[in-house]
């Protein structure tokens, strides 16, 4: 299972990283967009937590360049939003090309449950 996270935010990332690290993840986080996006172009994870609130290219910018390429489906994304979400506003993020939604702040098993989800070793 490989899972890449993309997030500005320091607290996050550590706290992701610890809970990753600890049941044995292999990961990579990256903290802002632009590198977040080479990366999903370069290497194959198996999924991707993406924060919509990146300052200067946002993970908004990233699914549509991801949608612009024609690869965006063949990507696993779940949205990471400190926003609070309602319904429509979950449907809207699924129908932009996201597998799921995990609003912020998130325990450990939520993260864990979609990380569960998507292992391809689970399926």
């Amino acid at each position: 299972m490989k899972v890449l996270v993309i997030d500005d935010n320091a607290d996050i990332i550590e706290a992701v990283s610890i809970c990753l690290d600890d049941a044995g993840v292999e990961y990579k986080t990256i903290d802002n967009g632009r590198d977040g996006l080479d990366e999903i172009k370069a290497r194959h994870y198996d999924l991707i937590v993406l924060d919509l609130a990146i300052p200067e290219f946002s993970g908004y910018d990233i699914i549509k360049a991801l949608k612009d390429d024609g690869i965006l489906e063949s990507k696993n994304i779940v949205i990471s939003t400190a926003s609070s979400i309602v319904e429509s506003d979950r449907n809207d993020l699924l129908a932009l090309g996201a597998k799921d939604v995990l609003p912020k702040p998130y325990r450990r098993k939520d993260l864990m449950s979609v990380i569960a989800r998507f292992n391809p070793a689970s399926k």
